[in-house]
Parts: C-alpha cells; structure tokens; sequence
C-alpha cells in the first residue's frame, strides 16, 4: 500500500455510510497504514489528511478504538526522539492530534493513561534504583521529557480532565522523580522543562505543588555568580536541551538563559498562587530570598528582576492581609470555599 491509497481509503469510508460496513481485516489493514502515514508524514498538512482520516475511520468502526490509541501513542512515542526547532511544529500537531483521538472515548483513554503513565514511573524507579548510565539516560531523553509533555497536555484539557483526574497526583509523582534524579546544575534545562509542566498542572487543577525551590535553586546557584568561562562555540539553546555540557555551563548567556527562565517561571507559579487565601505564607519566604540574592548579586539584569519580583510580592501579600483580615471566623468554620472566593476577588479589585 502507497501513500496514493489514502484517497482510496477515504472514498471507502464515505461508501461504508450506505453499505453494511467493511470488514474487520480490511479496518484494521486501514488503520495501520494511516498511522504510518499520520507518523511518517513529510509534513503537515498530509499528517493532519491521514489523521481525519483515521478519526473518520475509528468513528465509524468502534471495535478500532482501543487498538488505535495504543499505535497512535507508539507511533507518537518512536516520532519524539528529537525535540528542536525544527520539529517542534510537528510534536505540536501530533500531540493534539493523539489527544483528540483520546477524548472520543474518556474511559478507554484513562484505562490507556495509566498503564502508559506507570510504565514512565518504571523507568524513573529502575534509574533511581541502578543509578547506572544506561537507566538515567532511558529518563533523561527527549523521548521520555516528550510523553510527560503530552500526558501533562492530556491532563488538563477540558475534554479529558475529569477523566485524568485520578491520575494526576502520579503524574506528579512521576515528574517529581524526573527532576530529583539527578538534581544537578548540568541538568537545569531539564528541571525548567518540568517546572512548566508542575505550572500547567496547578493552573488547570488547582492542585498546590512546591514549584519555588526548584527554580530557586536554579536561581541562586553560587557558581553563576563567578566570572564567567570563556567560550567561543555557539552556546545550545536550553528551550530544546535536555543537559548542558560543564563547558557551556560556566557560558554566561547559558547562565543567563536558565537564570532567566527560572524567574519567569517562577513569576508565573506565583501569578496563579497570589489570589489563594495563604499566599502571604507561601510568598512571604521567597520574597525574602529574592531581596536578599538582588543585594548580592553582581549580574544587574539578574539582580532587577528578581528585585522587581519581590517588591510585586510584598504588594500583593500586603494586598491579600487586609483581605483576609475581613473573614470571620477560623478556617475549620468554613464549610465551603466562598470566604477563600471572597479573598481572591477582593485582591483582583
């Protein structure tokens, strides 16, 4: 079968509206050559040709459903091996294209999620406990980043949320383990990457997950504050780097992208904290930690965004204390959550 036959495929599905159906072999025959073609593609209009196409096909053919979320997550999982510029259009396309084949069936896709998801806690497990080259590399790879990516996608979309939300917490879990591995500066851009992902969770779910000393640590990292090595290469960019070589590490526009990064990130975790009714417990600490690296530190851009960062902290802190202090009551009174409401839309006034 070629890649002309797609259009034949398509005829034949449009046919089987008025004719009792195709049969089992000629479905599945179908099915495996539009996954090939939806991974293969060369580019993607055609990836997206062979997925409607696919959909179309599953639609029609219920009995599909199972096997083709299995070949498509495969196919998805054998596609993520690169993650670059360059291919990140095409990780977009197809982890959109696997999610919406996922929503069509909730209860076949969280049964699939979670064996899925286990076996990406296993590999984590083996390389904690081998520690060996072989086993953190099977964890530290863009194939494996690329699944907690789409798994976290899957999570939070609206068509999928209710039916993942039991497995949030180990995707967590699992995410946590990524990051503590091997909790090194070398692989900071690593730890960047699940940072965005522990963001993409609390926004979505409202679960509180400690983001702060991840990034501050990548933040504060004493090394950083040191001259500069002198590199003449072109440094990596860490939006598409898993580790960083020692070399590039002592760069300072390395440095100053994971610094940079960092800040962001953790601007954007406190962003969807602030309206919460313990904020000021939360960001009282990290308030104090960042005015206190702004004073010691010798880059100047560094040192004004965190200064920045801080002072917005203690306004809003000061902010959510004098709403607070309109509750009545203990906190063990309240029976529902309308008081903490109440907070958070005084804060937004």
């Amino acid at each position: 079968m070629c890649s002309s036959d797609l259009s034949t495929i398509q005829r034949r599905i449009m046919e089987e509206e008025d004719q009792k159906g195709m049969s089992k072999k000629e479905a599945n025959k179908y099915l495996s050559f539009l996954i090939k073609e939806w991974s293969k593609a060369e580019n993607e209009k055609d990836r997206l040709n062979a997925f409607l196409t696919l959909r179309k096909l599953v639609s029609k053919n219920e009995f599909l459903m199972e096997k083709a979320m299995k070949m498509i997550y495969l196919a998805f999982v054998r596609e993520s091996k690169q993650y670059t510029d360059l291919t990140h259009q095409r990780f977009i396309v197809m982890r959109n294209c696997v999610t919406e084949l996922y929503a069509m069936d909730t209860v076949t896709a969280y049964q699939h999620a979670f064996v899925y998801i286990r076996q990406l806690a296993i590999h984590v497990r083996n390389a904690m406990t081998s520690l060996s080259e072989t086993e953190i590399h099977s964890v530290y790879n863009w194939q494996f980043m690329n699944c907690l990516r789409l798994w976290t996608y899957m999570a939070v979309q609206p068509s999928l949320q209710e039916a993942f939300k039991p497995l949030v917490y180990p995707l967590i879990q699992v995410i946590d383990s990524t990051v503590m591995l091997i909790p090194t500066a070398r692989y900071y851009p690593m730890r960047l990457h699940c940072a965005d992902l522990y963001n993409q969770l609390i926004s979505a779910t409202g679960v509180f997950i400690p983001v702060a000393p991840l990034l501050l640590d990548v933040i504060e990292n004493e090394k950083f504050m040191e001259k500069p090595g002198h590199v003449t290469a072109k440094p990596p960019d860490t939006n598409f780097a898993i580790k960083i070589s020692k070399t590039f590490l002592t760069s300072r526009a390395v440095q100053d992208a994971l610094v940079s990064r960092a800040i962001a990130l953790l601007a954007d975790y406190l962003k969807l904290m602030e309206k919460n009714v313990a904020f000021p417990e939360l960001a009282y600490p990290i308030a104090r930690s960042l005015k206190m690296y702004a004073k010691k530190c010798k880059v100047s851009q560094w040192s004004t965004a965190t200064k920045a960062l801080a002072q917005k902290l203690e306004k809003q802190i000061e902010s959510v204390i004098r709403a607070r202090e309109k509750i009545t009551g203990a906190p063990g009174d309240l029976k529902d959550r309308s008081e903490e409401r109440r907070v958070g839309k005084e804060c937004r006034s």
